[in-house]
Parts: C-alpha cells; sequence; structure tokens
C-alpha cells in the first residue's frame, strides 16, 4: 500500500474542525442548561397567584378592611313611593 501524505493545511483544517465541533457542542449543553432554567409562562403565573395570595392578608385585605365605606344614604319613603307610581 502507498503511503498518504498529509499537508500542514489538512491539519490545520483537521485542528479547526475539531476545536469548531468542540466550541459548537459547548455552547449547545450552554444554550440548553439556560433554557431549561427559564420557568414556562404558565409555570410563572402559577407562581405569581401564589404569591398574591400568600401576601393577600399583608397588603390587599388590608387595604380593603381599612377602606372608608361611605354609608349608603337611605331614601325617604315618599321618594320610593313617586317612583314606583311612575313605573306603574
Amino acid at each position: 500500500m502507498g503511503q498518504v501524505t498529509i499537508y500542514l493545511d489538512d491539519k490545520t483544517e483537521a485542528e479547526m474542525f475539531k476545536n469548531s465541533l468542540f466550541n459548537s457542542a459547548l455552547i449547545g449543553l450552554a444554550a440548553f442548561y439556560i433554557t431549561n432554567q427559564i420557568p414556562s409562562a404558565f409555570e410563572l403565573s402559577i407562581f405569581t397567584l401564589e404569591i398574591i395570595s400568600l401576601i393577600s392578608p399583608l397588603t390587599l385585605d388590608k387595604l380593603i378592611l381599612n377602606s372608608k365605606i361611605k354609608p349608603v344614604e337611605k331614601i325617604p319613603d315618599k321618594e320610593l313611593e313617586t317612583v314606583e307610581n311612575e313605573k306603574s
């Protein structure tokens, strides 16, 4: 069998190809790891609702309970009678 002569350009190309394969595999694995750490929109919405329900007694419920509710003015009976008469 004959000998195969490998030129410097072939060695350089082979080394560059090997390095680019390694780099692309490394970048691909890193991208896969990073994207797996990002939660989906559904998980984020459920998590947000859980947080709101946990802090509700400290925030929203206090605001609702401490709000000043104006009492409804009682309509005099005479006015109610006139409104009922107008409807019929």
